[in-house]
């Protein structure tokens, strides 16, 4: 190292010393946080440290003071947007909750599900092939029997059995998040 190196680091570690907490009360001043006021201080010694070449041994404190006092606004400006955008997203989101719970607070419970089981229900039935499509409406919406079925669509009563247990089996499978709530519905009496 040379002489001029060794008295640069000696002046710096002395203005380190000397300065260090009086600008962190500085810097806790403007941010009211011990730890980010001693980050912002250390920050500025740093970018001192980094310049110690174009910066005079007389304008050490002030270009110190200007970097902690700007580094503080800096801070603050980023926390007031921080806070502002936190803000605003917990008023959206109070918001759509306000909006959710005078949703349910005006509906039949049973109606909430209802109009989705019911969305999932006719989605199914329209996937499903012509045939069993057919037989599950014959049965379900028009009474008919298997037999009856069979008749009507010149197939075997085993083809309707078949049929039917496979509509059965596609319905469990897209209805299997609201069969527990069906269930426990049913058994309070309410009807869907």
């Amino acid at each position: 190292m040379s002489d001029k190196s060794n008295l640069t680091y000696r002046l710096f570690e002395h203005v380190f010393g000397e300065n260090r907490e009086m600008l962190e009360r500085l810097a806790y001043f403007y941010v009211g946080s011990r730890e980010d006021a001693e980050d912002i201080v250390s920050q500025s010694f740093l970018n001192l440290w980094e310049k110690r070449e174009d910066i005079l041994e007389d304008r050490i404190l002030p270009y110190l003071f200007t970097t902690v006092k700007n580094a503080c606004l800096d801070y603050r400006r980023k926390e007031s947007v921080h806070k502002q955008t936190h803000e605003q997203l917990q008023r959206q989101e109070r918001s759509m909750m306000e909006i959710y719970t005078s949703t349910i607070e005006s509906r039949d419970p049973v109606a909430l599900f209802t109009d989705e089981i019911l969305s999932i229900y006719k989605e199914t039935l329209l996937a499903l092939p012509p045939q069993e499509r057919e037989v599950w409406l014959r049965n379900r919406i028009d009474g008919l029997t298997y037999k009856e079925i069979a008749t009507a669509l010149g197939i075997t009563y085993k083809r309707v059995d078949k049929n039917m247990q496979k509509v059965m089996k596609k319905l469990k499978a897209a209805l299997s998040e609201y069969l527990s709530l069906i269930l426990l519905l049913t058994s309070m009496g309410l009807q869907l």
